[in-house]
């Protein structure tokens, strides 16, 4: 592994963190769980470090990653500014992006089309650790097609690592000021009719007999970002009964443009409807069941439901990372709605 550049997710599990990061290492072990997973690799953090030490980037940006303890943070967004400009800035190794390149067709190879639409998402080294939680803070492009636009995109993930939010979280948790490494998954993008997230624990009280999905029309960035009110499914661990359904009023979606995203503006008679059939919400709460099992611990997870394929092979999960805040669960009810802001800011909602 330490020799490679890039990785399927197949060959992936958690013991491989360090080259693969949370994202990456934890589809590798929702397909070992036998959950349905989109195709897709991983350019692992060894490229990254190849990337910054051939170019010179990691020289370039270390007289600014040294002010990072004696200036405001009201300073870190210009300082990052300045460190992503010079990253993005830079050529990627001929052999890395070659290799991305041919990796890239044989994606294309397994899914049966030309210029696949891919989503390229940031994987750090701790961005999924049980200690702490980065999830929102490193890009995600969506929609990218071509392997110019994927290189890119790669590099721009890359950069990612120093948003003036992720460098203000490693200060406060006393990280390392360069990150640590950042490795990219590339997956094929799903068609999606629905999707949303998944907790394997009720994220307001912490009740751990109960699951809940969230989900609207279109890709779930609908949902995770708070543009919509979603629909919400809340199921009994053990019998996987469906014990109530809140129908959210999703006005927008998010679907594929030329290259990228857009919103549109969901039909009046769709709004109301629900973005799940019982029988999608069973499943999808049965193999979350199972993949807290497999894991240990209460998960976060995202899944989309492929609006051309049958079911149930229209349902995937795309990522899953620990619930990090679960010992504040502990505290009275009024504190527990306090805990959950971090971890709900990123969704818009409570």
């Amino acid at each position: 592994m330490a020799d490679k550049l890039i990785a399927w997710f197949e060959d992936l599990g958690r013991d491989v963190v360090g080259s693969a990061g949370g994202k990456g290492a934890n589809l590798g072990e929702l397909i070992r769980a036998g959950i349905p997973v989109p195709s897709g690799f991983v350019v692992l953090t060894g490229a990254y470090e190849r990337f910054m030490a051939e170019t010179g980037a990691a020289v370039d940006i270390a007289p600014h990653l040294a002010r990072l303890p004696s200036e405001p943070k009201h300073h870190y967004e210009e300082i990052s500014r300045v460190i992503r400009g010079i990253i993005q800035g830079k050529e990627v190794p001929g052999d890395i992006g070659d290799g991305v390149c041919r990796q890239y067709e044989k994606l294309c190879g397994r899914s049966g089309r030309a210029d696949l639409a891919v989503a390229v998402r940031s994987s750090g080294v701790a961005e999924d650790a049980a200690f702490a939680s980065f999830a929102g803070q490193f890009d995600t492009y969506l929609n990218v097609k071509g392997e110019s636009e994927l290189v890119r995109s790669i590099k721009k993930c890359w950069a990612s690592l120093f948003t003036a939010q992720a460098m203000s979280y490693r200060m406060e948790k006393g990280l390392p000021s360069d990150g640590g490494g950042i490795s990219v998954c590339v997956q094929r993008m799903v068609d999606a009719r629905s999707a949303g997230i998944c907790f394997t624990i009720d994220p307001v009280t912490g009740d751990p007999t109960r699951m809940v999905i969230e989900g609207g029309w279109g890709m779930g960035e609908g949902v995770v970002q708070g543009i919509v009110t979603p629909d919400r499914y809340i199921v009994h661990k053990e019998t996987l009964e469906l014990e109530m359904a809140i129908i959210g009023d999703k006005k927008i979606r998010i679907v594929p443009a030329e290259n990228g995203t857009r919103q549109e503006e969901v039909p009046l008679d769709e709004r109301e409807c629900p973005c799940l059939t019982d029988e999608e919400v069973r499943r999808l709460a049965e193999w979350a069941k199972a993949v807290e099992a497999h894991f240990g611990a209460p998960q976060d997870m995202e899944w989309v439901v492929d609006r051309d394929s049958p079911y149930p092979e229209n349902l995937f999960f795309v990522q899953t990372r620990p619930v990090t805040v679960l010992p504040e669960w502990k505290k009275p009810a009024s504190k527990v709605m306090e805990s959950m802001v971090s971890l709900t800011r990123r969704m818009g909602r409570l």
